[in-house]
Order: C-alpha cells, then sequence, then structure tokens
C-alpha cells in the first residue's frame, strides 16, 4: 500500500477533504510537522493532533537568521494554545553555499 496521496485526483467537500488528511494520517504510528508557524503549517500541526493525539506529533521548527524573531514567537505560541510538543532547532541555512 502506497503512502501517497493523490490531491489531484480528487474532488470532494472540505469536509471529505479533511478525513481523507486524517485517514491518511492513521497510516503512521507517529509523524513530525515541518512547522513554521504559517497557516498551512498552522493547520496541519492542528489536524495530526486531533487526529493522531499530542502524544504521537511533533513539531519541528527550523530558528534561524531567515525566520523574524516574531514568526517564532507566534509559532511558539500557536503550539503551546494546542498542546503541542514542538522543538525549535537551529538552522544554518546561510552557511549552505547552494541556499544563498
Amino acid at each position: 500500500m502506497s503512502n501517497t496521496l493523490d490531491i489531484e485526483k480528487i474532488d470532494l467537500t472540505t469536509h471529505q477533504s479533511l478525513e481523507k488528511v486524517q485517514e491518511y494520517l492513521r497510516k503512521f504510528n507517529t509523524i513530525m510537522v515541518a512547522y513554521s508557524g504559517g497557516i498551512d503549517s498552522a493547520l496541519m500541526l492542528k489536524i495530526a493532533i486531533d487526529t493522531l493525539g499530542v502524544d504521537k506529533v511533533l513539531a519541528i521548527t527550523s530558528d534561524s537568521a531567515s525566520y523574524s524573531a516574531r514568526e517564532k514567537e507566534n509559532a511558539v505560541q500557536f503550539a503551546e494554545q494546542i498542546g503541542a510538543r514542538h522543538l525549535v532547532i537551529q538552522g544554518n541555512e546561510f552557511n549552505d553555499k547552494k541556499f544563498l
């Protein structure tokens, strides 16, 4: 069984779409969410926690020079509000010539 979800072939209501995402997430025992604090990753984090439970989801945020203190503060606050386990790691993308 493939763990891929072909979104392009799905024409669903919002409720049905949510159910599909939850069905997909249930295939995993635990997950990490790349969490910037933006609307997309915040929604994904909330859905993951609601689906799997807080013990099975870890939010990861990369803190670096390209990520503002305000964005980090907002991300931390939202994670706390929803009870997420949240790890902030130090990013070093400015040390990567490919990034620059």
